[in-house]
């Protein structure tokens, strides 16, 4: 506390005193002040060109960016579900209902996780690609299955997929 009261004891008398500050300090901060303002006008132009600078080079490597996302394909990101198909394929030509239909379950599955991002890569390809995986889930699921209607459908999605993963 004695530590305290001391210091601002100090810095009240100094305020009040004033004895710490001479006059040559005042003319000093008068010619501080006129350089300060000549200075100032090109500090503020400098920070302005700075962030104008920043600014456009981020955008423009932001949309580069995008632009480069927006021209990826689906090439090579098909393969699993060329084989998920492919061996449903087998089972259906060997009458074998129940594993062709755990593969349209795994084929379903597969491709509910993967939709936003393949989605986002080419909607449109994924459109046609969601169309023909539905026609194979239905075929194949129907509780009758015909097999040449699951051959058919199961051939023509493959063709689909095949083409996008070029």
């Amino acid at each position: 506390m004695i530590f305290l009261i001391a210091i601002l004891t100090i810095i009240i008398f100094l305020a009040v005193s004033k004895i710490d500050t001479n006059a040559a300090s005042d003319i000093a901060e008068i010619d501080q002040k006129k350089a300060s303002k000549k200075h100032v006008q090109t500090q503020t132009i400098v920070v302005l060109v700075l962030f104008l600078a920043a600014g456009i080079g981020g955008y423009n490597w932001r949309s580069n960016n995008i632009a480069s996302q927006g021209q990826a394909t689906l090439a090579g990101q098909l393969n699993d579900f060329v084989k998920v198909e492919n061996d449903m394929l087998n089972a259906v030509n060997k009458n074998d209902n129940s594993s062709a239909k755990k593969g349209a379950d795994h084929l379903e599955n597969q491709w509910d996780t993967q939709e936003p991002k393949l989605r986002n890569i080419d909607s449109t390809a994924w459109t046609k690609i969601d169309g023909t995986i539905d026609s194979v889930l239905a075929v194949v699921r129907s509780s009758k299955p015909d097999i040449t209607k699951c051959k058919k459908a199961l051939h023509n999605s493959i063709d689909t997929i095949n083409r996008a993963n070029k």
